[in-house]
């Protein structure tokens, strides 16, 4: 099914989950728009609903993981026969390549979602405070999905009013450019930030910080740096986040004290496919058995890191997050059976590293509070740097770039950055266009107005 109708059928039967057990209830369905955001008690359920996509297969849950963790090299097919596994790996996507297909589909699910309460919930009845507070949640939300659709495909269709008649040729939107696409997810992001209460917390849910945390992270890829650097500085002061003592809980604890926003999994919503795929065949973990790279390949016209040797010796993640087995090594992240272990979506770590690159970058060298930023991370990790190792602000900056890899493994981050910043060939792509992934071709098929990336 193509991702305009799917979204349509979808969100008529949008997941509306109870107030007070958010994501727990069975969801209700078939309500009409009027009904839905009479007032605020419904568009609270409509919200809660709105975050369901995040958990889907298609999205946090499973595709997402797997397709840039496969492009990043930090996953292979262990028996080199999935052909959509290897289009990732080998970086040679076809349109018709059914993982890309599912993600494109499920995060413009999300973004009708969005669009709905956007579009709806001003005129609930019940407290101003509140509606603005389900706003922002639904201007976050939505800036987080074009934010990473933006990293996936590049030029896309910005939809920003709810989709009501599939017939209608008002859904066929051309492709936007990128610029127009991250302008609108800054202004997406910096009206979630002006309208979401400072006091706000619910688990799951997004907070000012969670806000703040995307903002600075939006803001590093379009090179602001000094808009990145101030919001990441008030997240690490901001006094409710602190680097966990030990990396290996973070995974399989829910509200680790570092964790500033987390996608809930549980016998209601879903499980986190991540485990399954990537834990290896048989006792004790009995998953799928998708191993990382672990050992140079030829990709192109480069030599992909071995990963396992990527990380120092002495580098306590090594013995937290790897297994070997069968001559493979397996990231064991998460690991609780059954699979409702949550999925961080941004932790501390990212932050401080986020601040790190952006506050050198805005100094024009490496100062000690960055350096200092950077190297607490790697303290918690056993591997404490120098700063009078980095001289040169190009090779600080390429270090933070790939301790964030380590830091960050399977959290969807390394394909999107090193492509940033110009590393690119490292996973063995050297022609920009590889960069992006195709337009699904089923979305081309209905859409004619849609062109499809260069080089596909």
């Amino acid at each position: 099914m193509n991702a305009l109708k799917y979204i349509f059928l979808l969100v008529i039967g949008l997941s509306f989950a109870s107030c007070d057990d958010f994501l727990d209830e069975e969801p209700q369905s078939n309500l009409v728009d009027d009904a839905v955001f009479s007032n605020t008690t419904n568009v609270e359920a409509a919200v809660n609903g709105a975050y369901r996509s995040l958990v889907s297969q298609g999205y946090y849950a499973r595709n997402l993981t797997l397709a840039t963790s496969l492009s990043a090299q930090e996953l292979a097919d262990p028996n080199n026969t999935n052909t959509t596994y290897i289009e990732f790996s080998n970086h040679i996507l076809q349109p018709s390549n059914s993982i890309i297909q599912v993600i494109w589909a499920d995060i413009y699910f999300g973004i009708q979602a969005a669009n709905k309460i956007i579009a709806y919930a001003p005129d609930a009845d019940g407290e101003q405070a509140t509606i603005d507070r389900q706003l922002a949640e639904a201007h976050f939300l939505r800036g987080l999905h074009y934010f990473n659709l933006v990293r996936l495909f590049g030029n896309v269709p910005l939809y920003l009013e709810p989709i009501v008649n599939t017939n209608s040729e008002e859904i066929h939107l051309p492709n936007s450019s990128s610029l127009e696409v991250y302008d609108q997810i800054i202004t997406d992001l910096e009206m979630a930030e002006n309208m979401m209460p400072e006091d706000f917390t619910k688990e799951g849910r997004a907070s000012i910080w969670a806000v703040k945390a995307i903002l600075a992270k939006v803001y590093l890829y379009t090179e602001d740096y000094e808009q990145a650097a101030q919001r990441a500085s008030e997240v690490i002061n901001s006094g409710s986040f602190t680097l966990s003592e030990e990396y290996a809980p973070l995974f399989v604890n829910a509200g680790e004290m570092e964790t500033i926003l987390e996608i809930q999994f549980n016998e209601r919503t879903g499980y986190n496919g991540i485990r399954v795929a990537t834990m290896p065949l048989g006792d004790p973990y009995n998953g799928q058995g998708i191993p990382l790279v672990s050992e140079f390949e030829s990709v192109g016209d480069s030599m992909v890191y071995p990963l396992f040797s990527f990380y120092p010796e002495g580098d306590l993640r090594k013995d937290d997050m790897f297994y070997f087995q069968d001559d493979n090594y397996y990231v064991i992240k998460y690991t609780t059976n059954p699979n409702y272990d949550n999925v961080s979506l941004i932790r501390l770590p990212e932050v401080m590293l986020i601040y790190a690159e952006a506050q050198a970058r805005t100094s024009g060298s490496v100062t000690e509070t960055a350096f200092d930023a950077f190297n607490t991370v790697r303290i918690r990790a056993n591997v404490a740097d120098s700063i009078e190792n980095y001289t040169s602000l190009d090779t600080f900056i390429d270090e933070v770039v790939e301790e964030k890899r380590r830091e960050l493994l399977l959290e969807n981050e390394s394909w999107f950055d090193y492509i940033r910043a110009g590393k690119a060939a490292e996973f063995g792509v050297t022609d920009p266009n590889y960069y992006l992934y195709p337009i699904p071709q089923a979305e081309r098929d209905v859409n004619p107005n849609l062109d499809q990336n260069e080089g596909y």
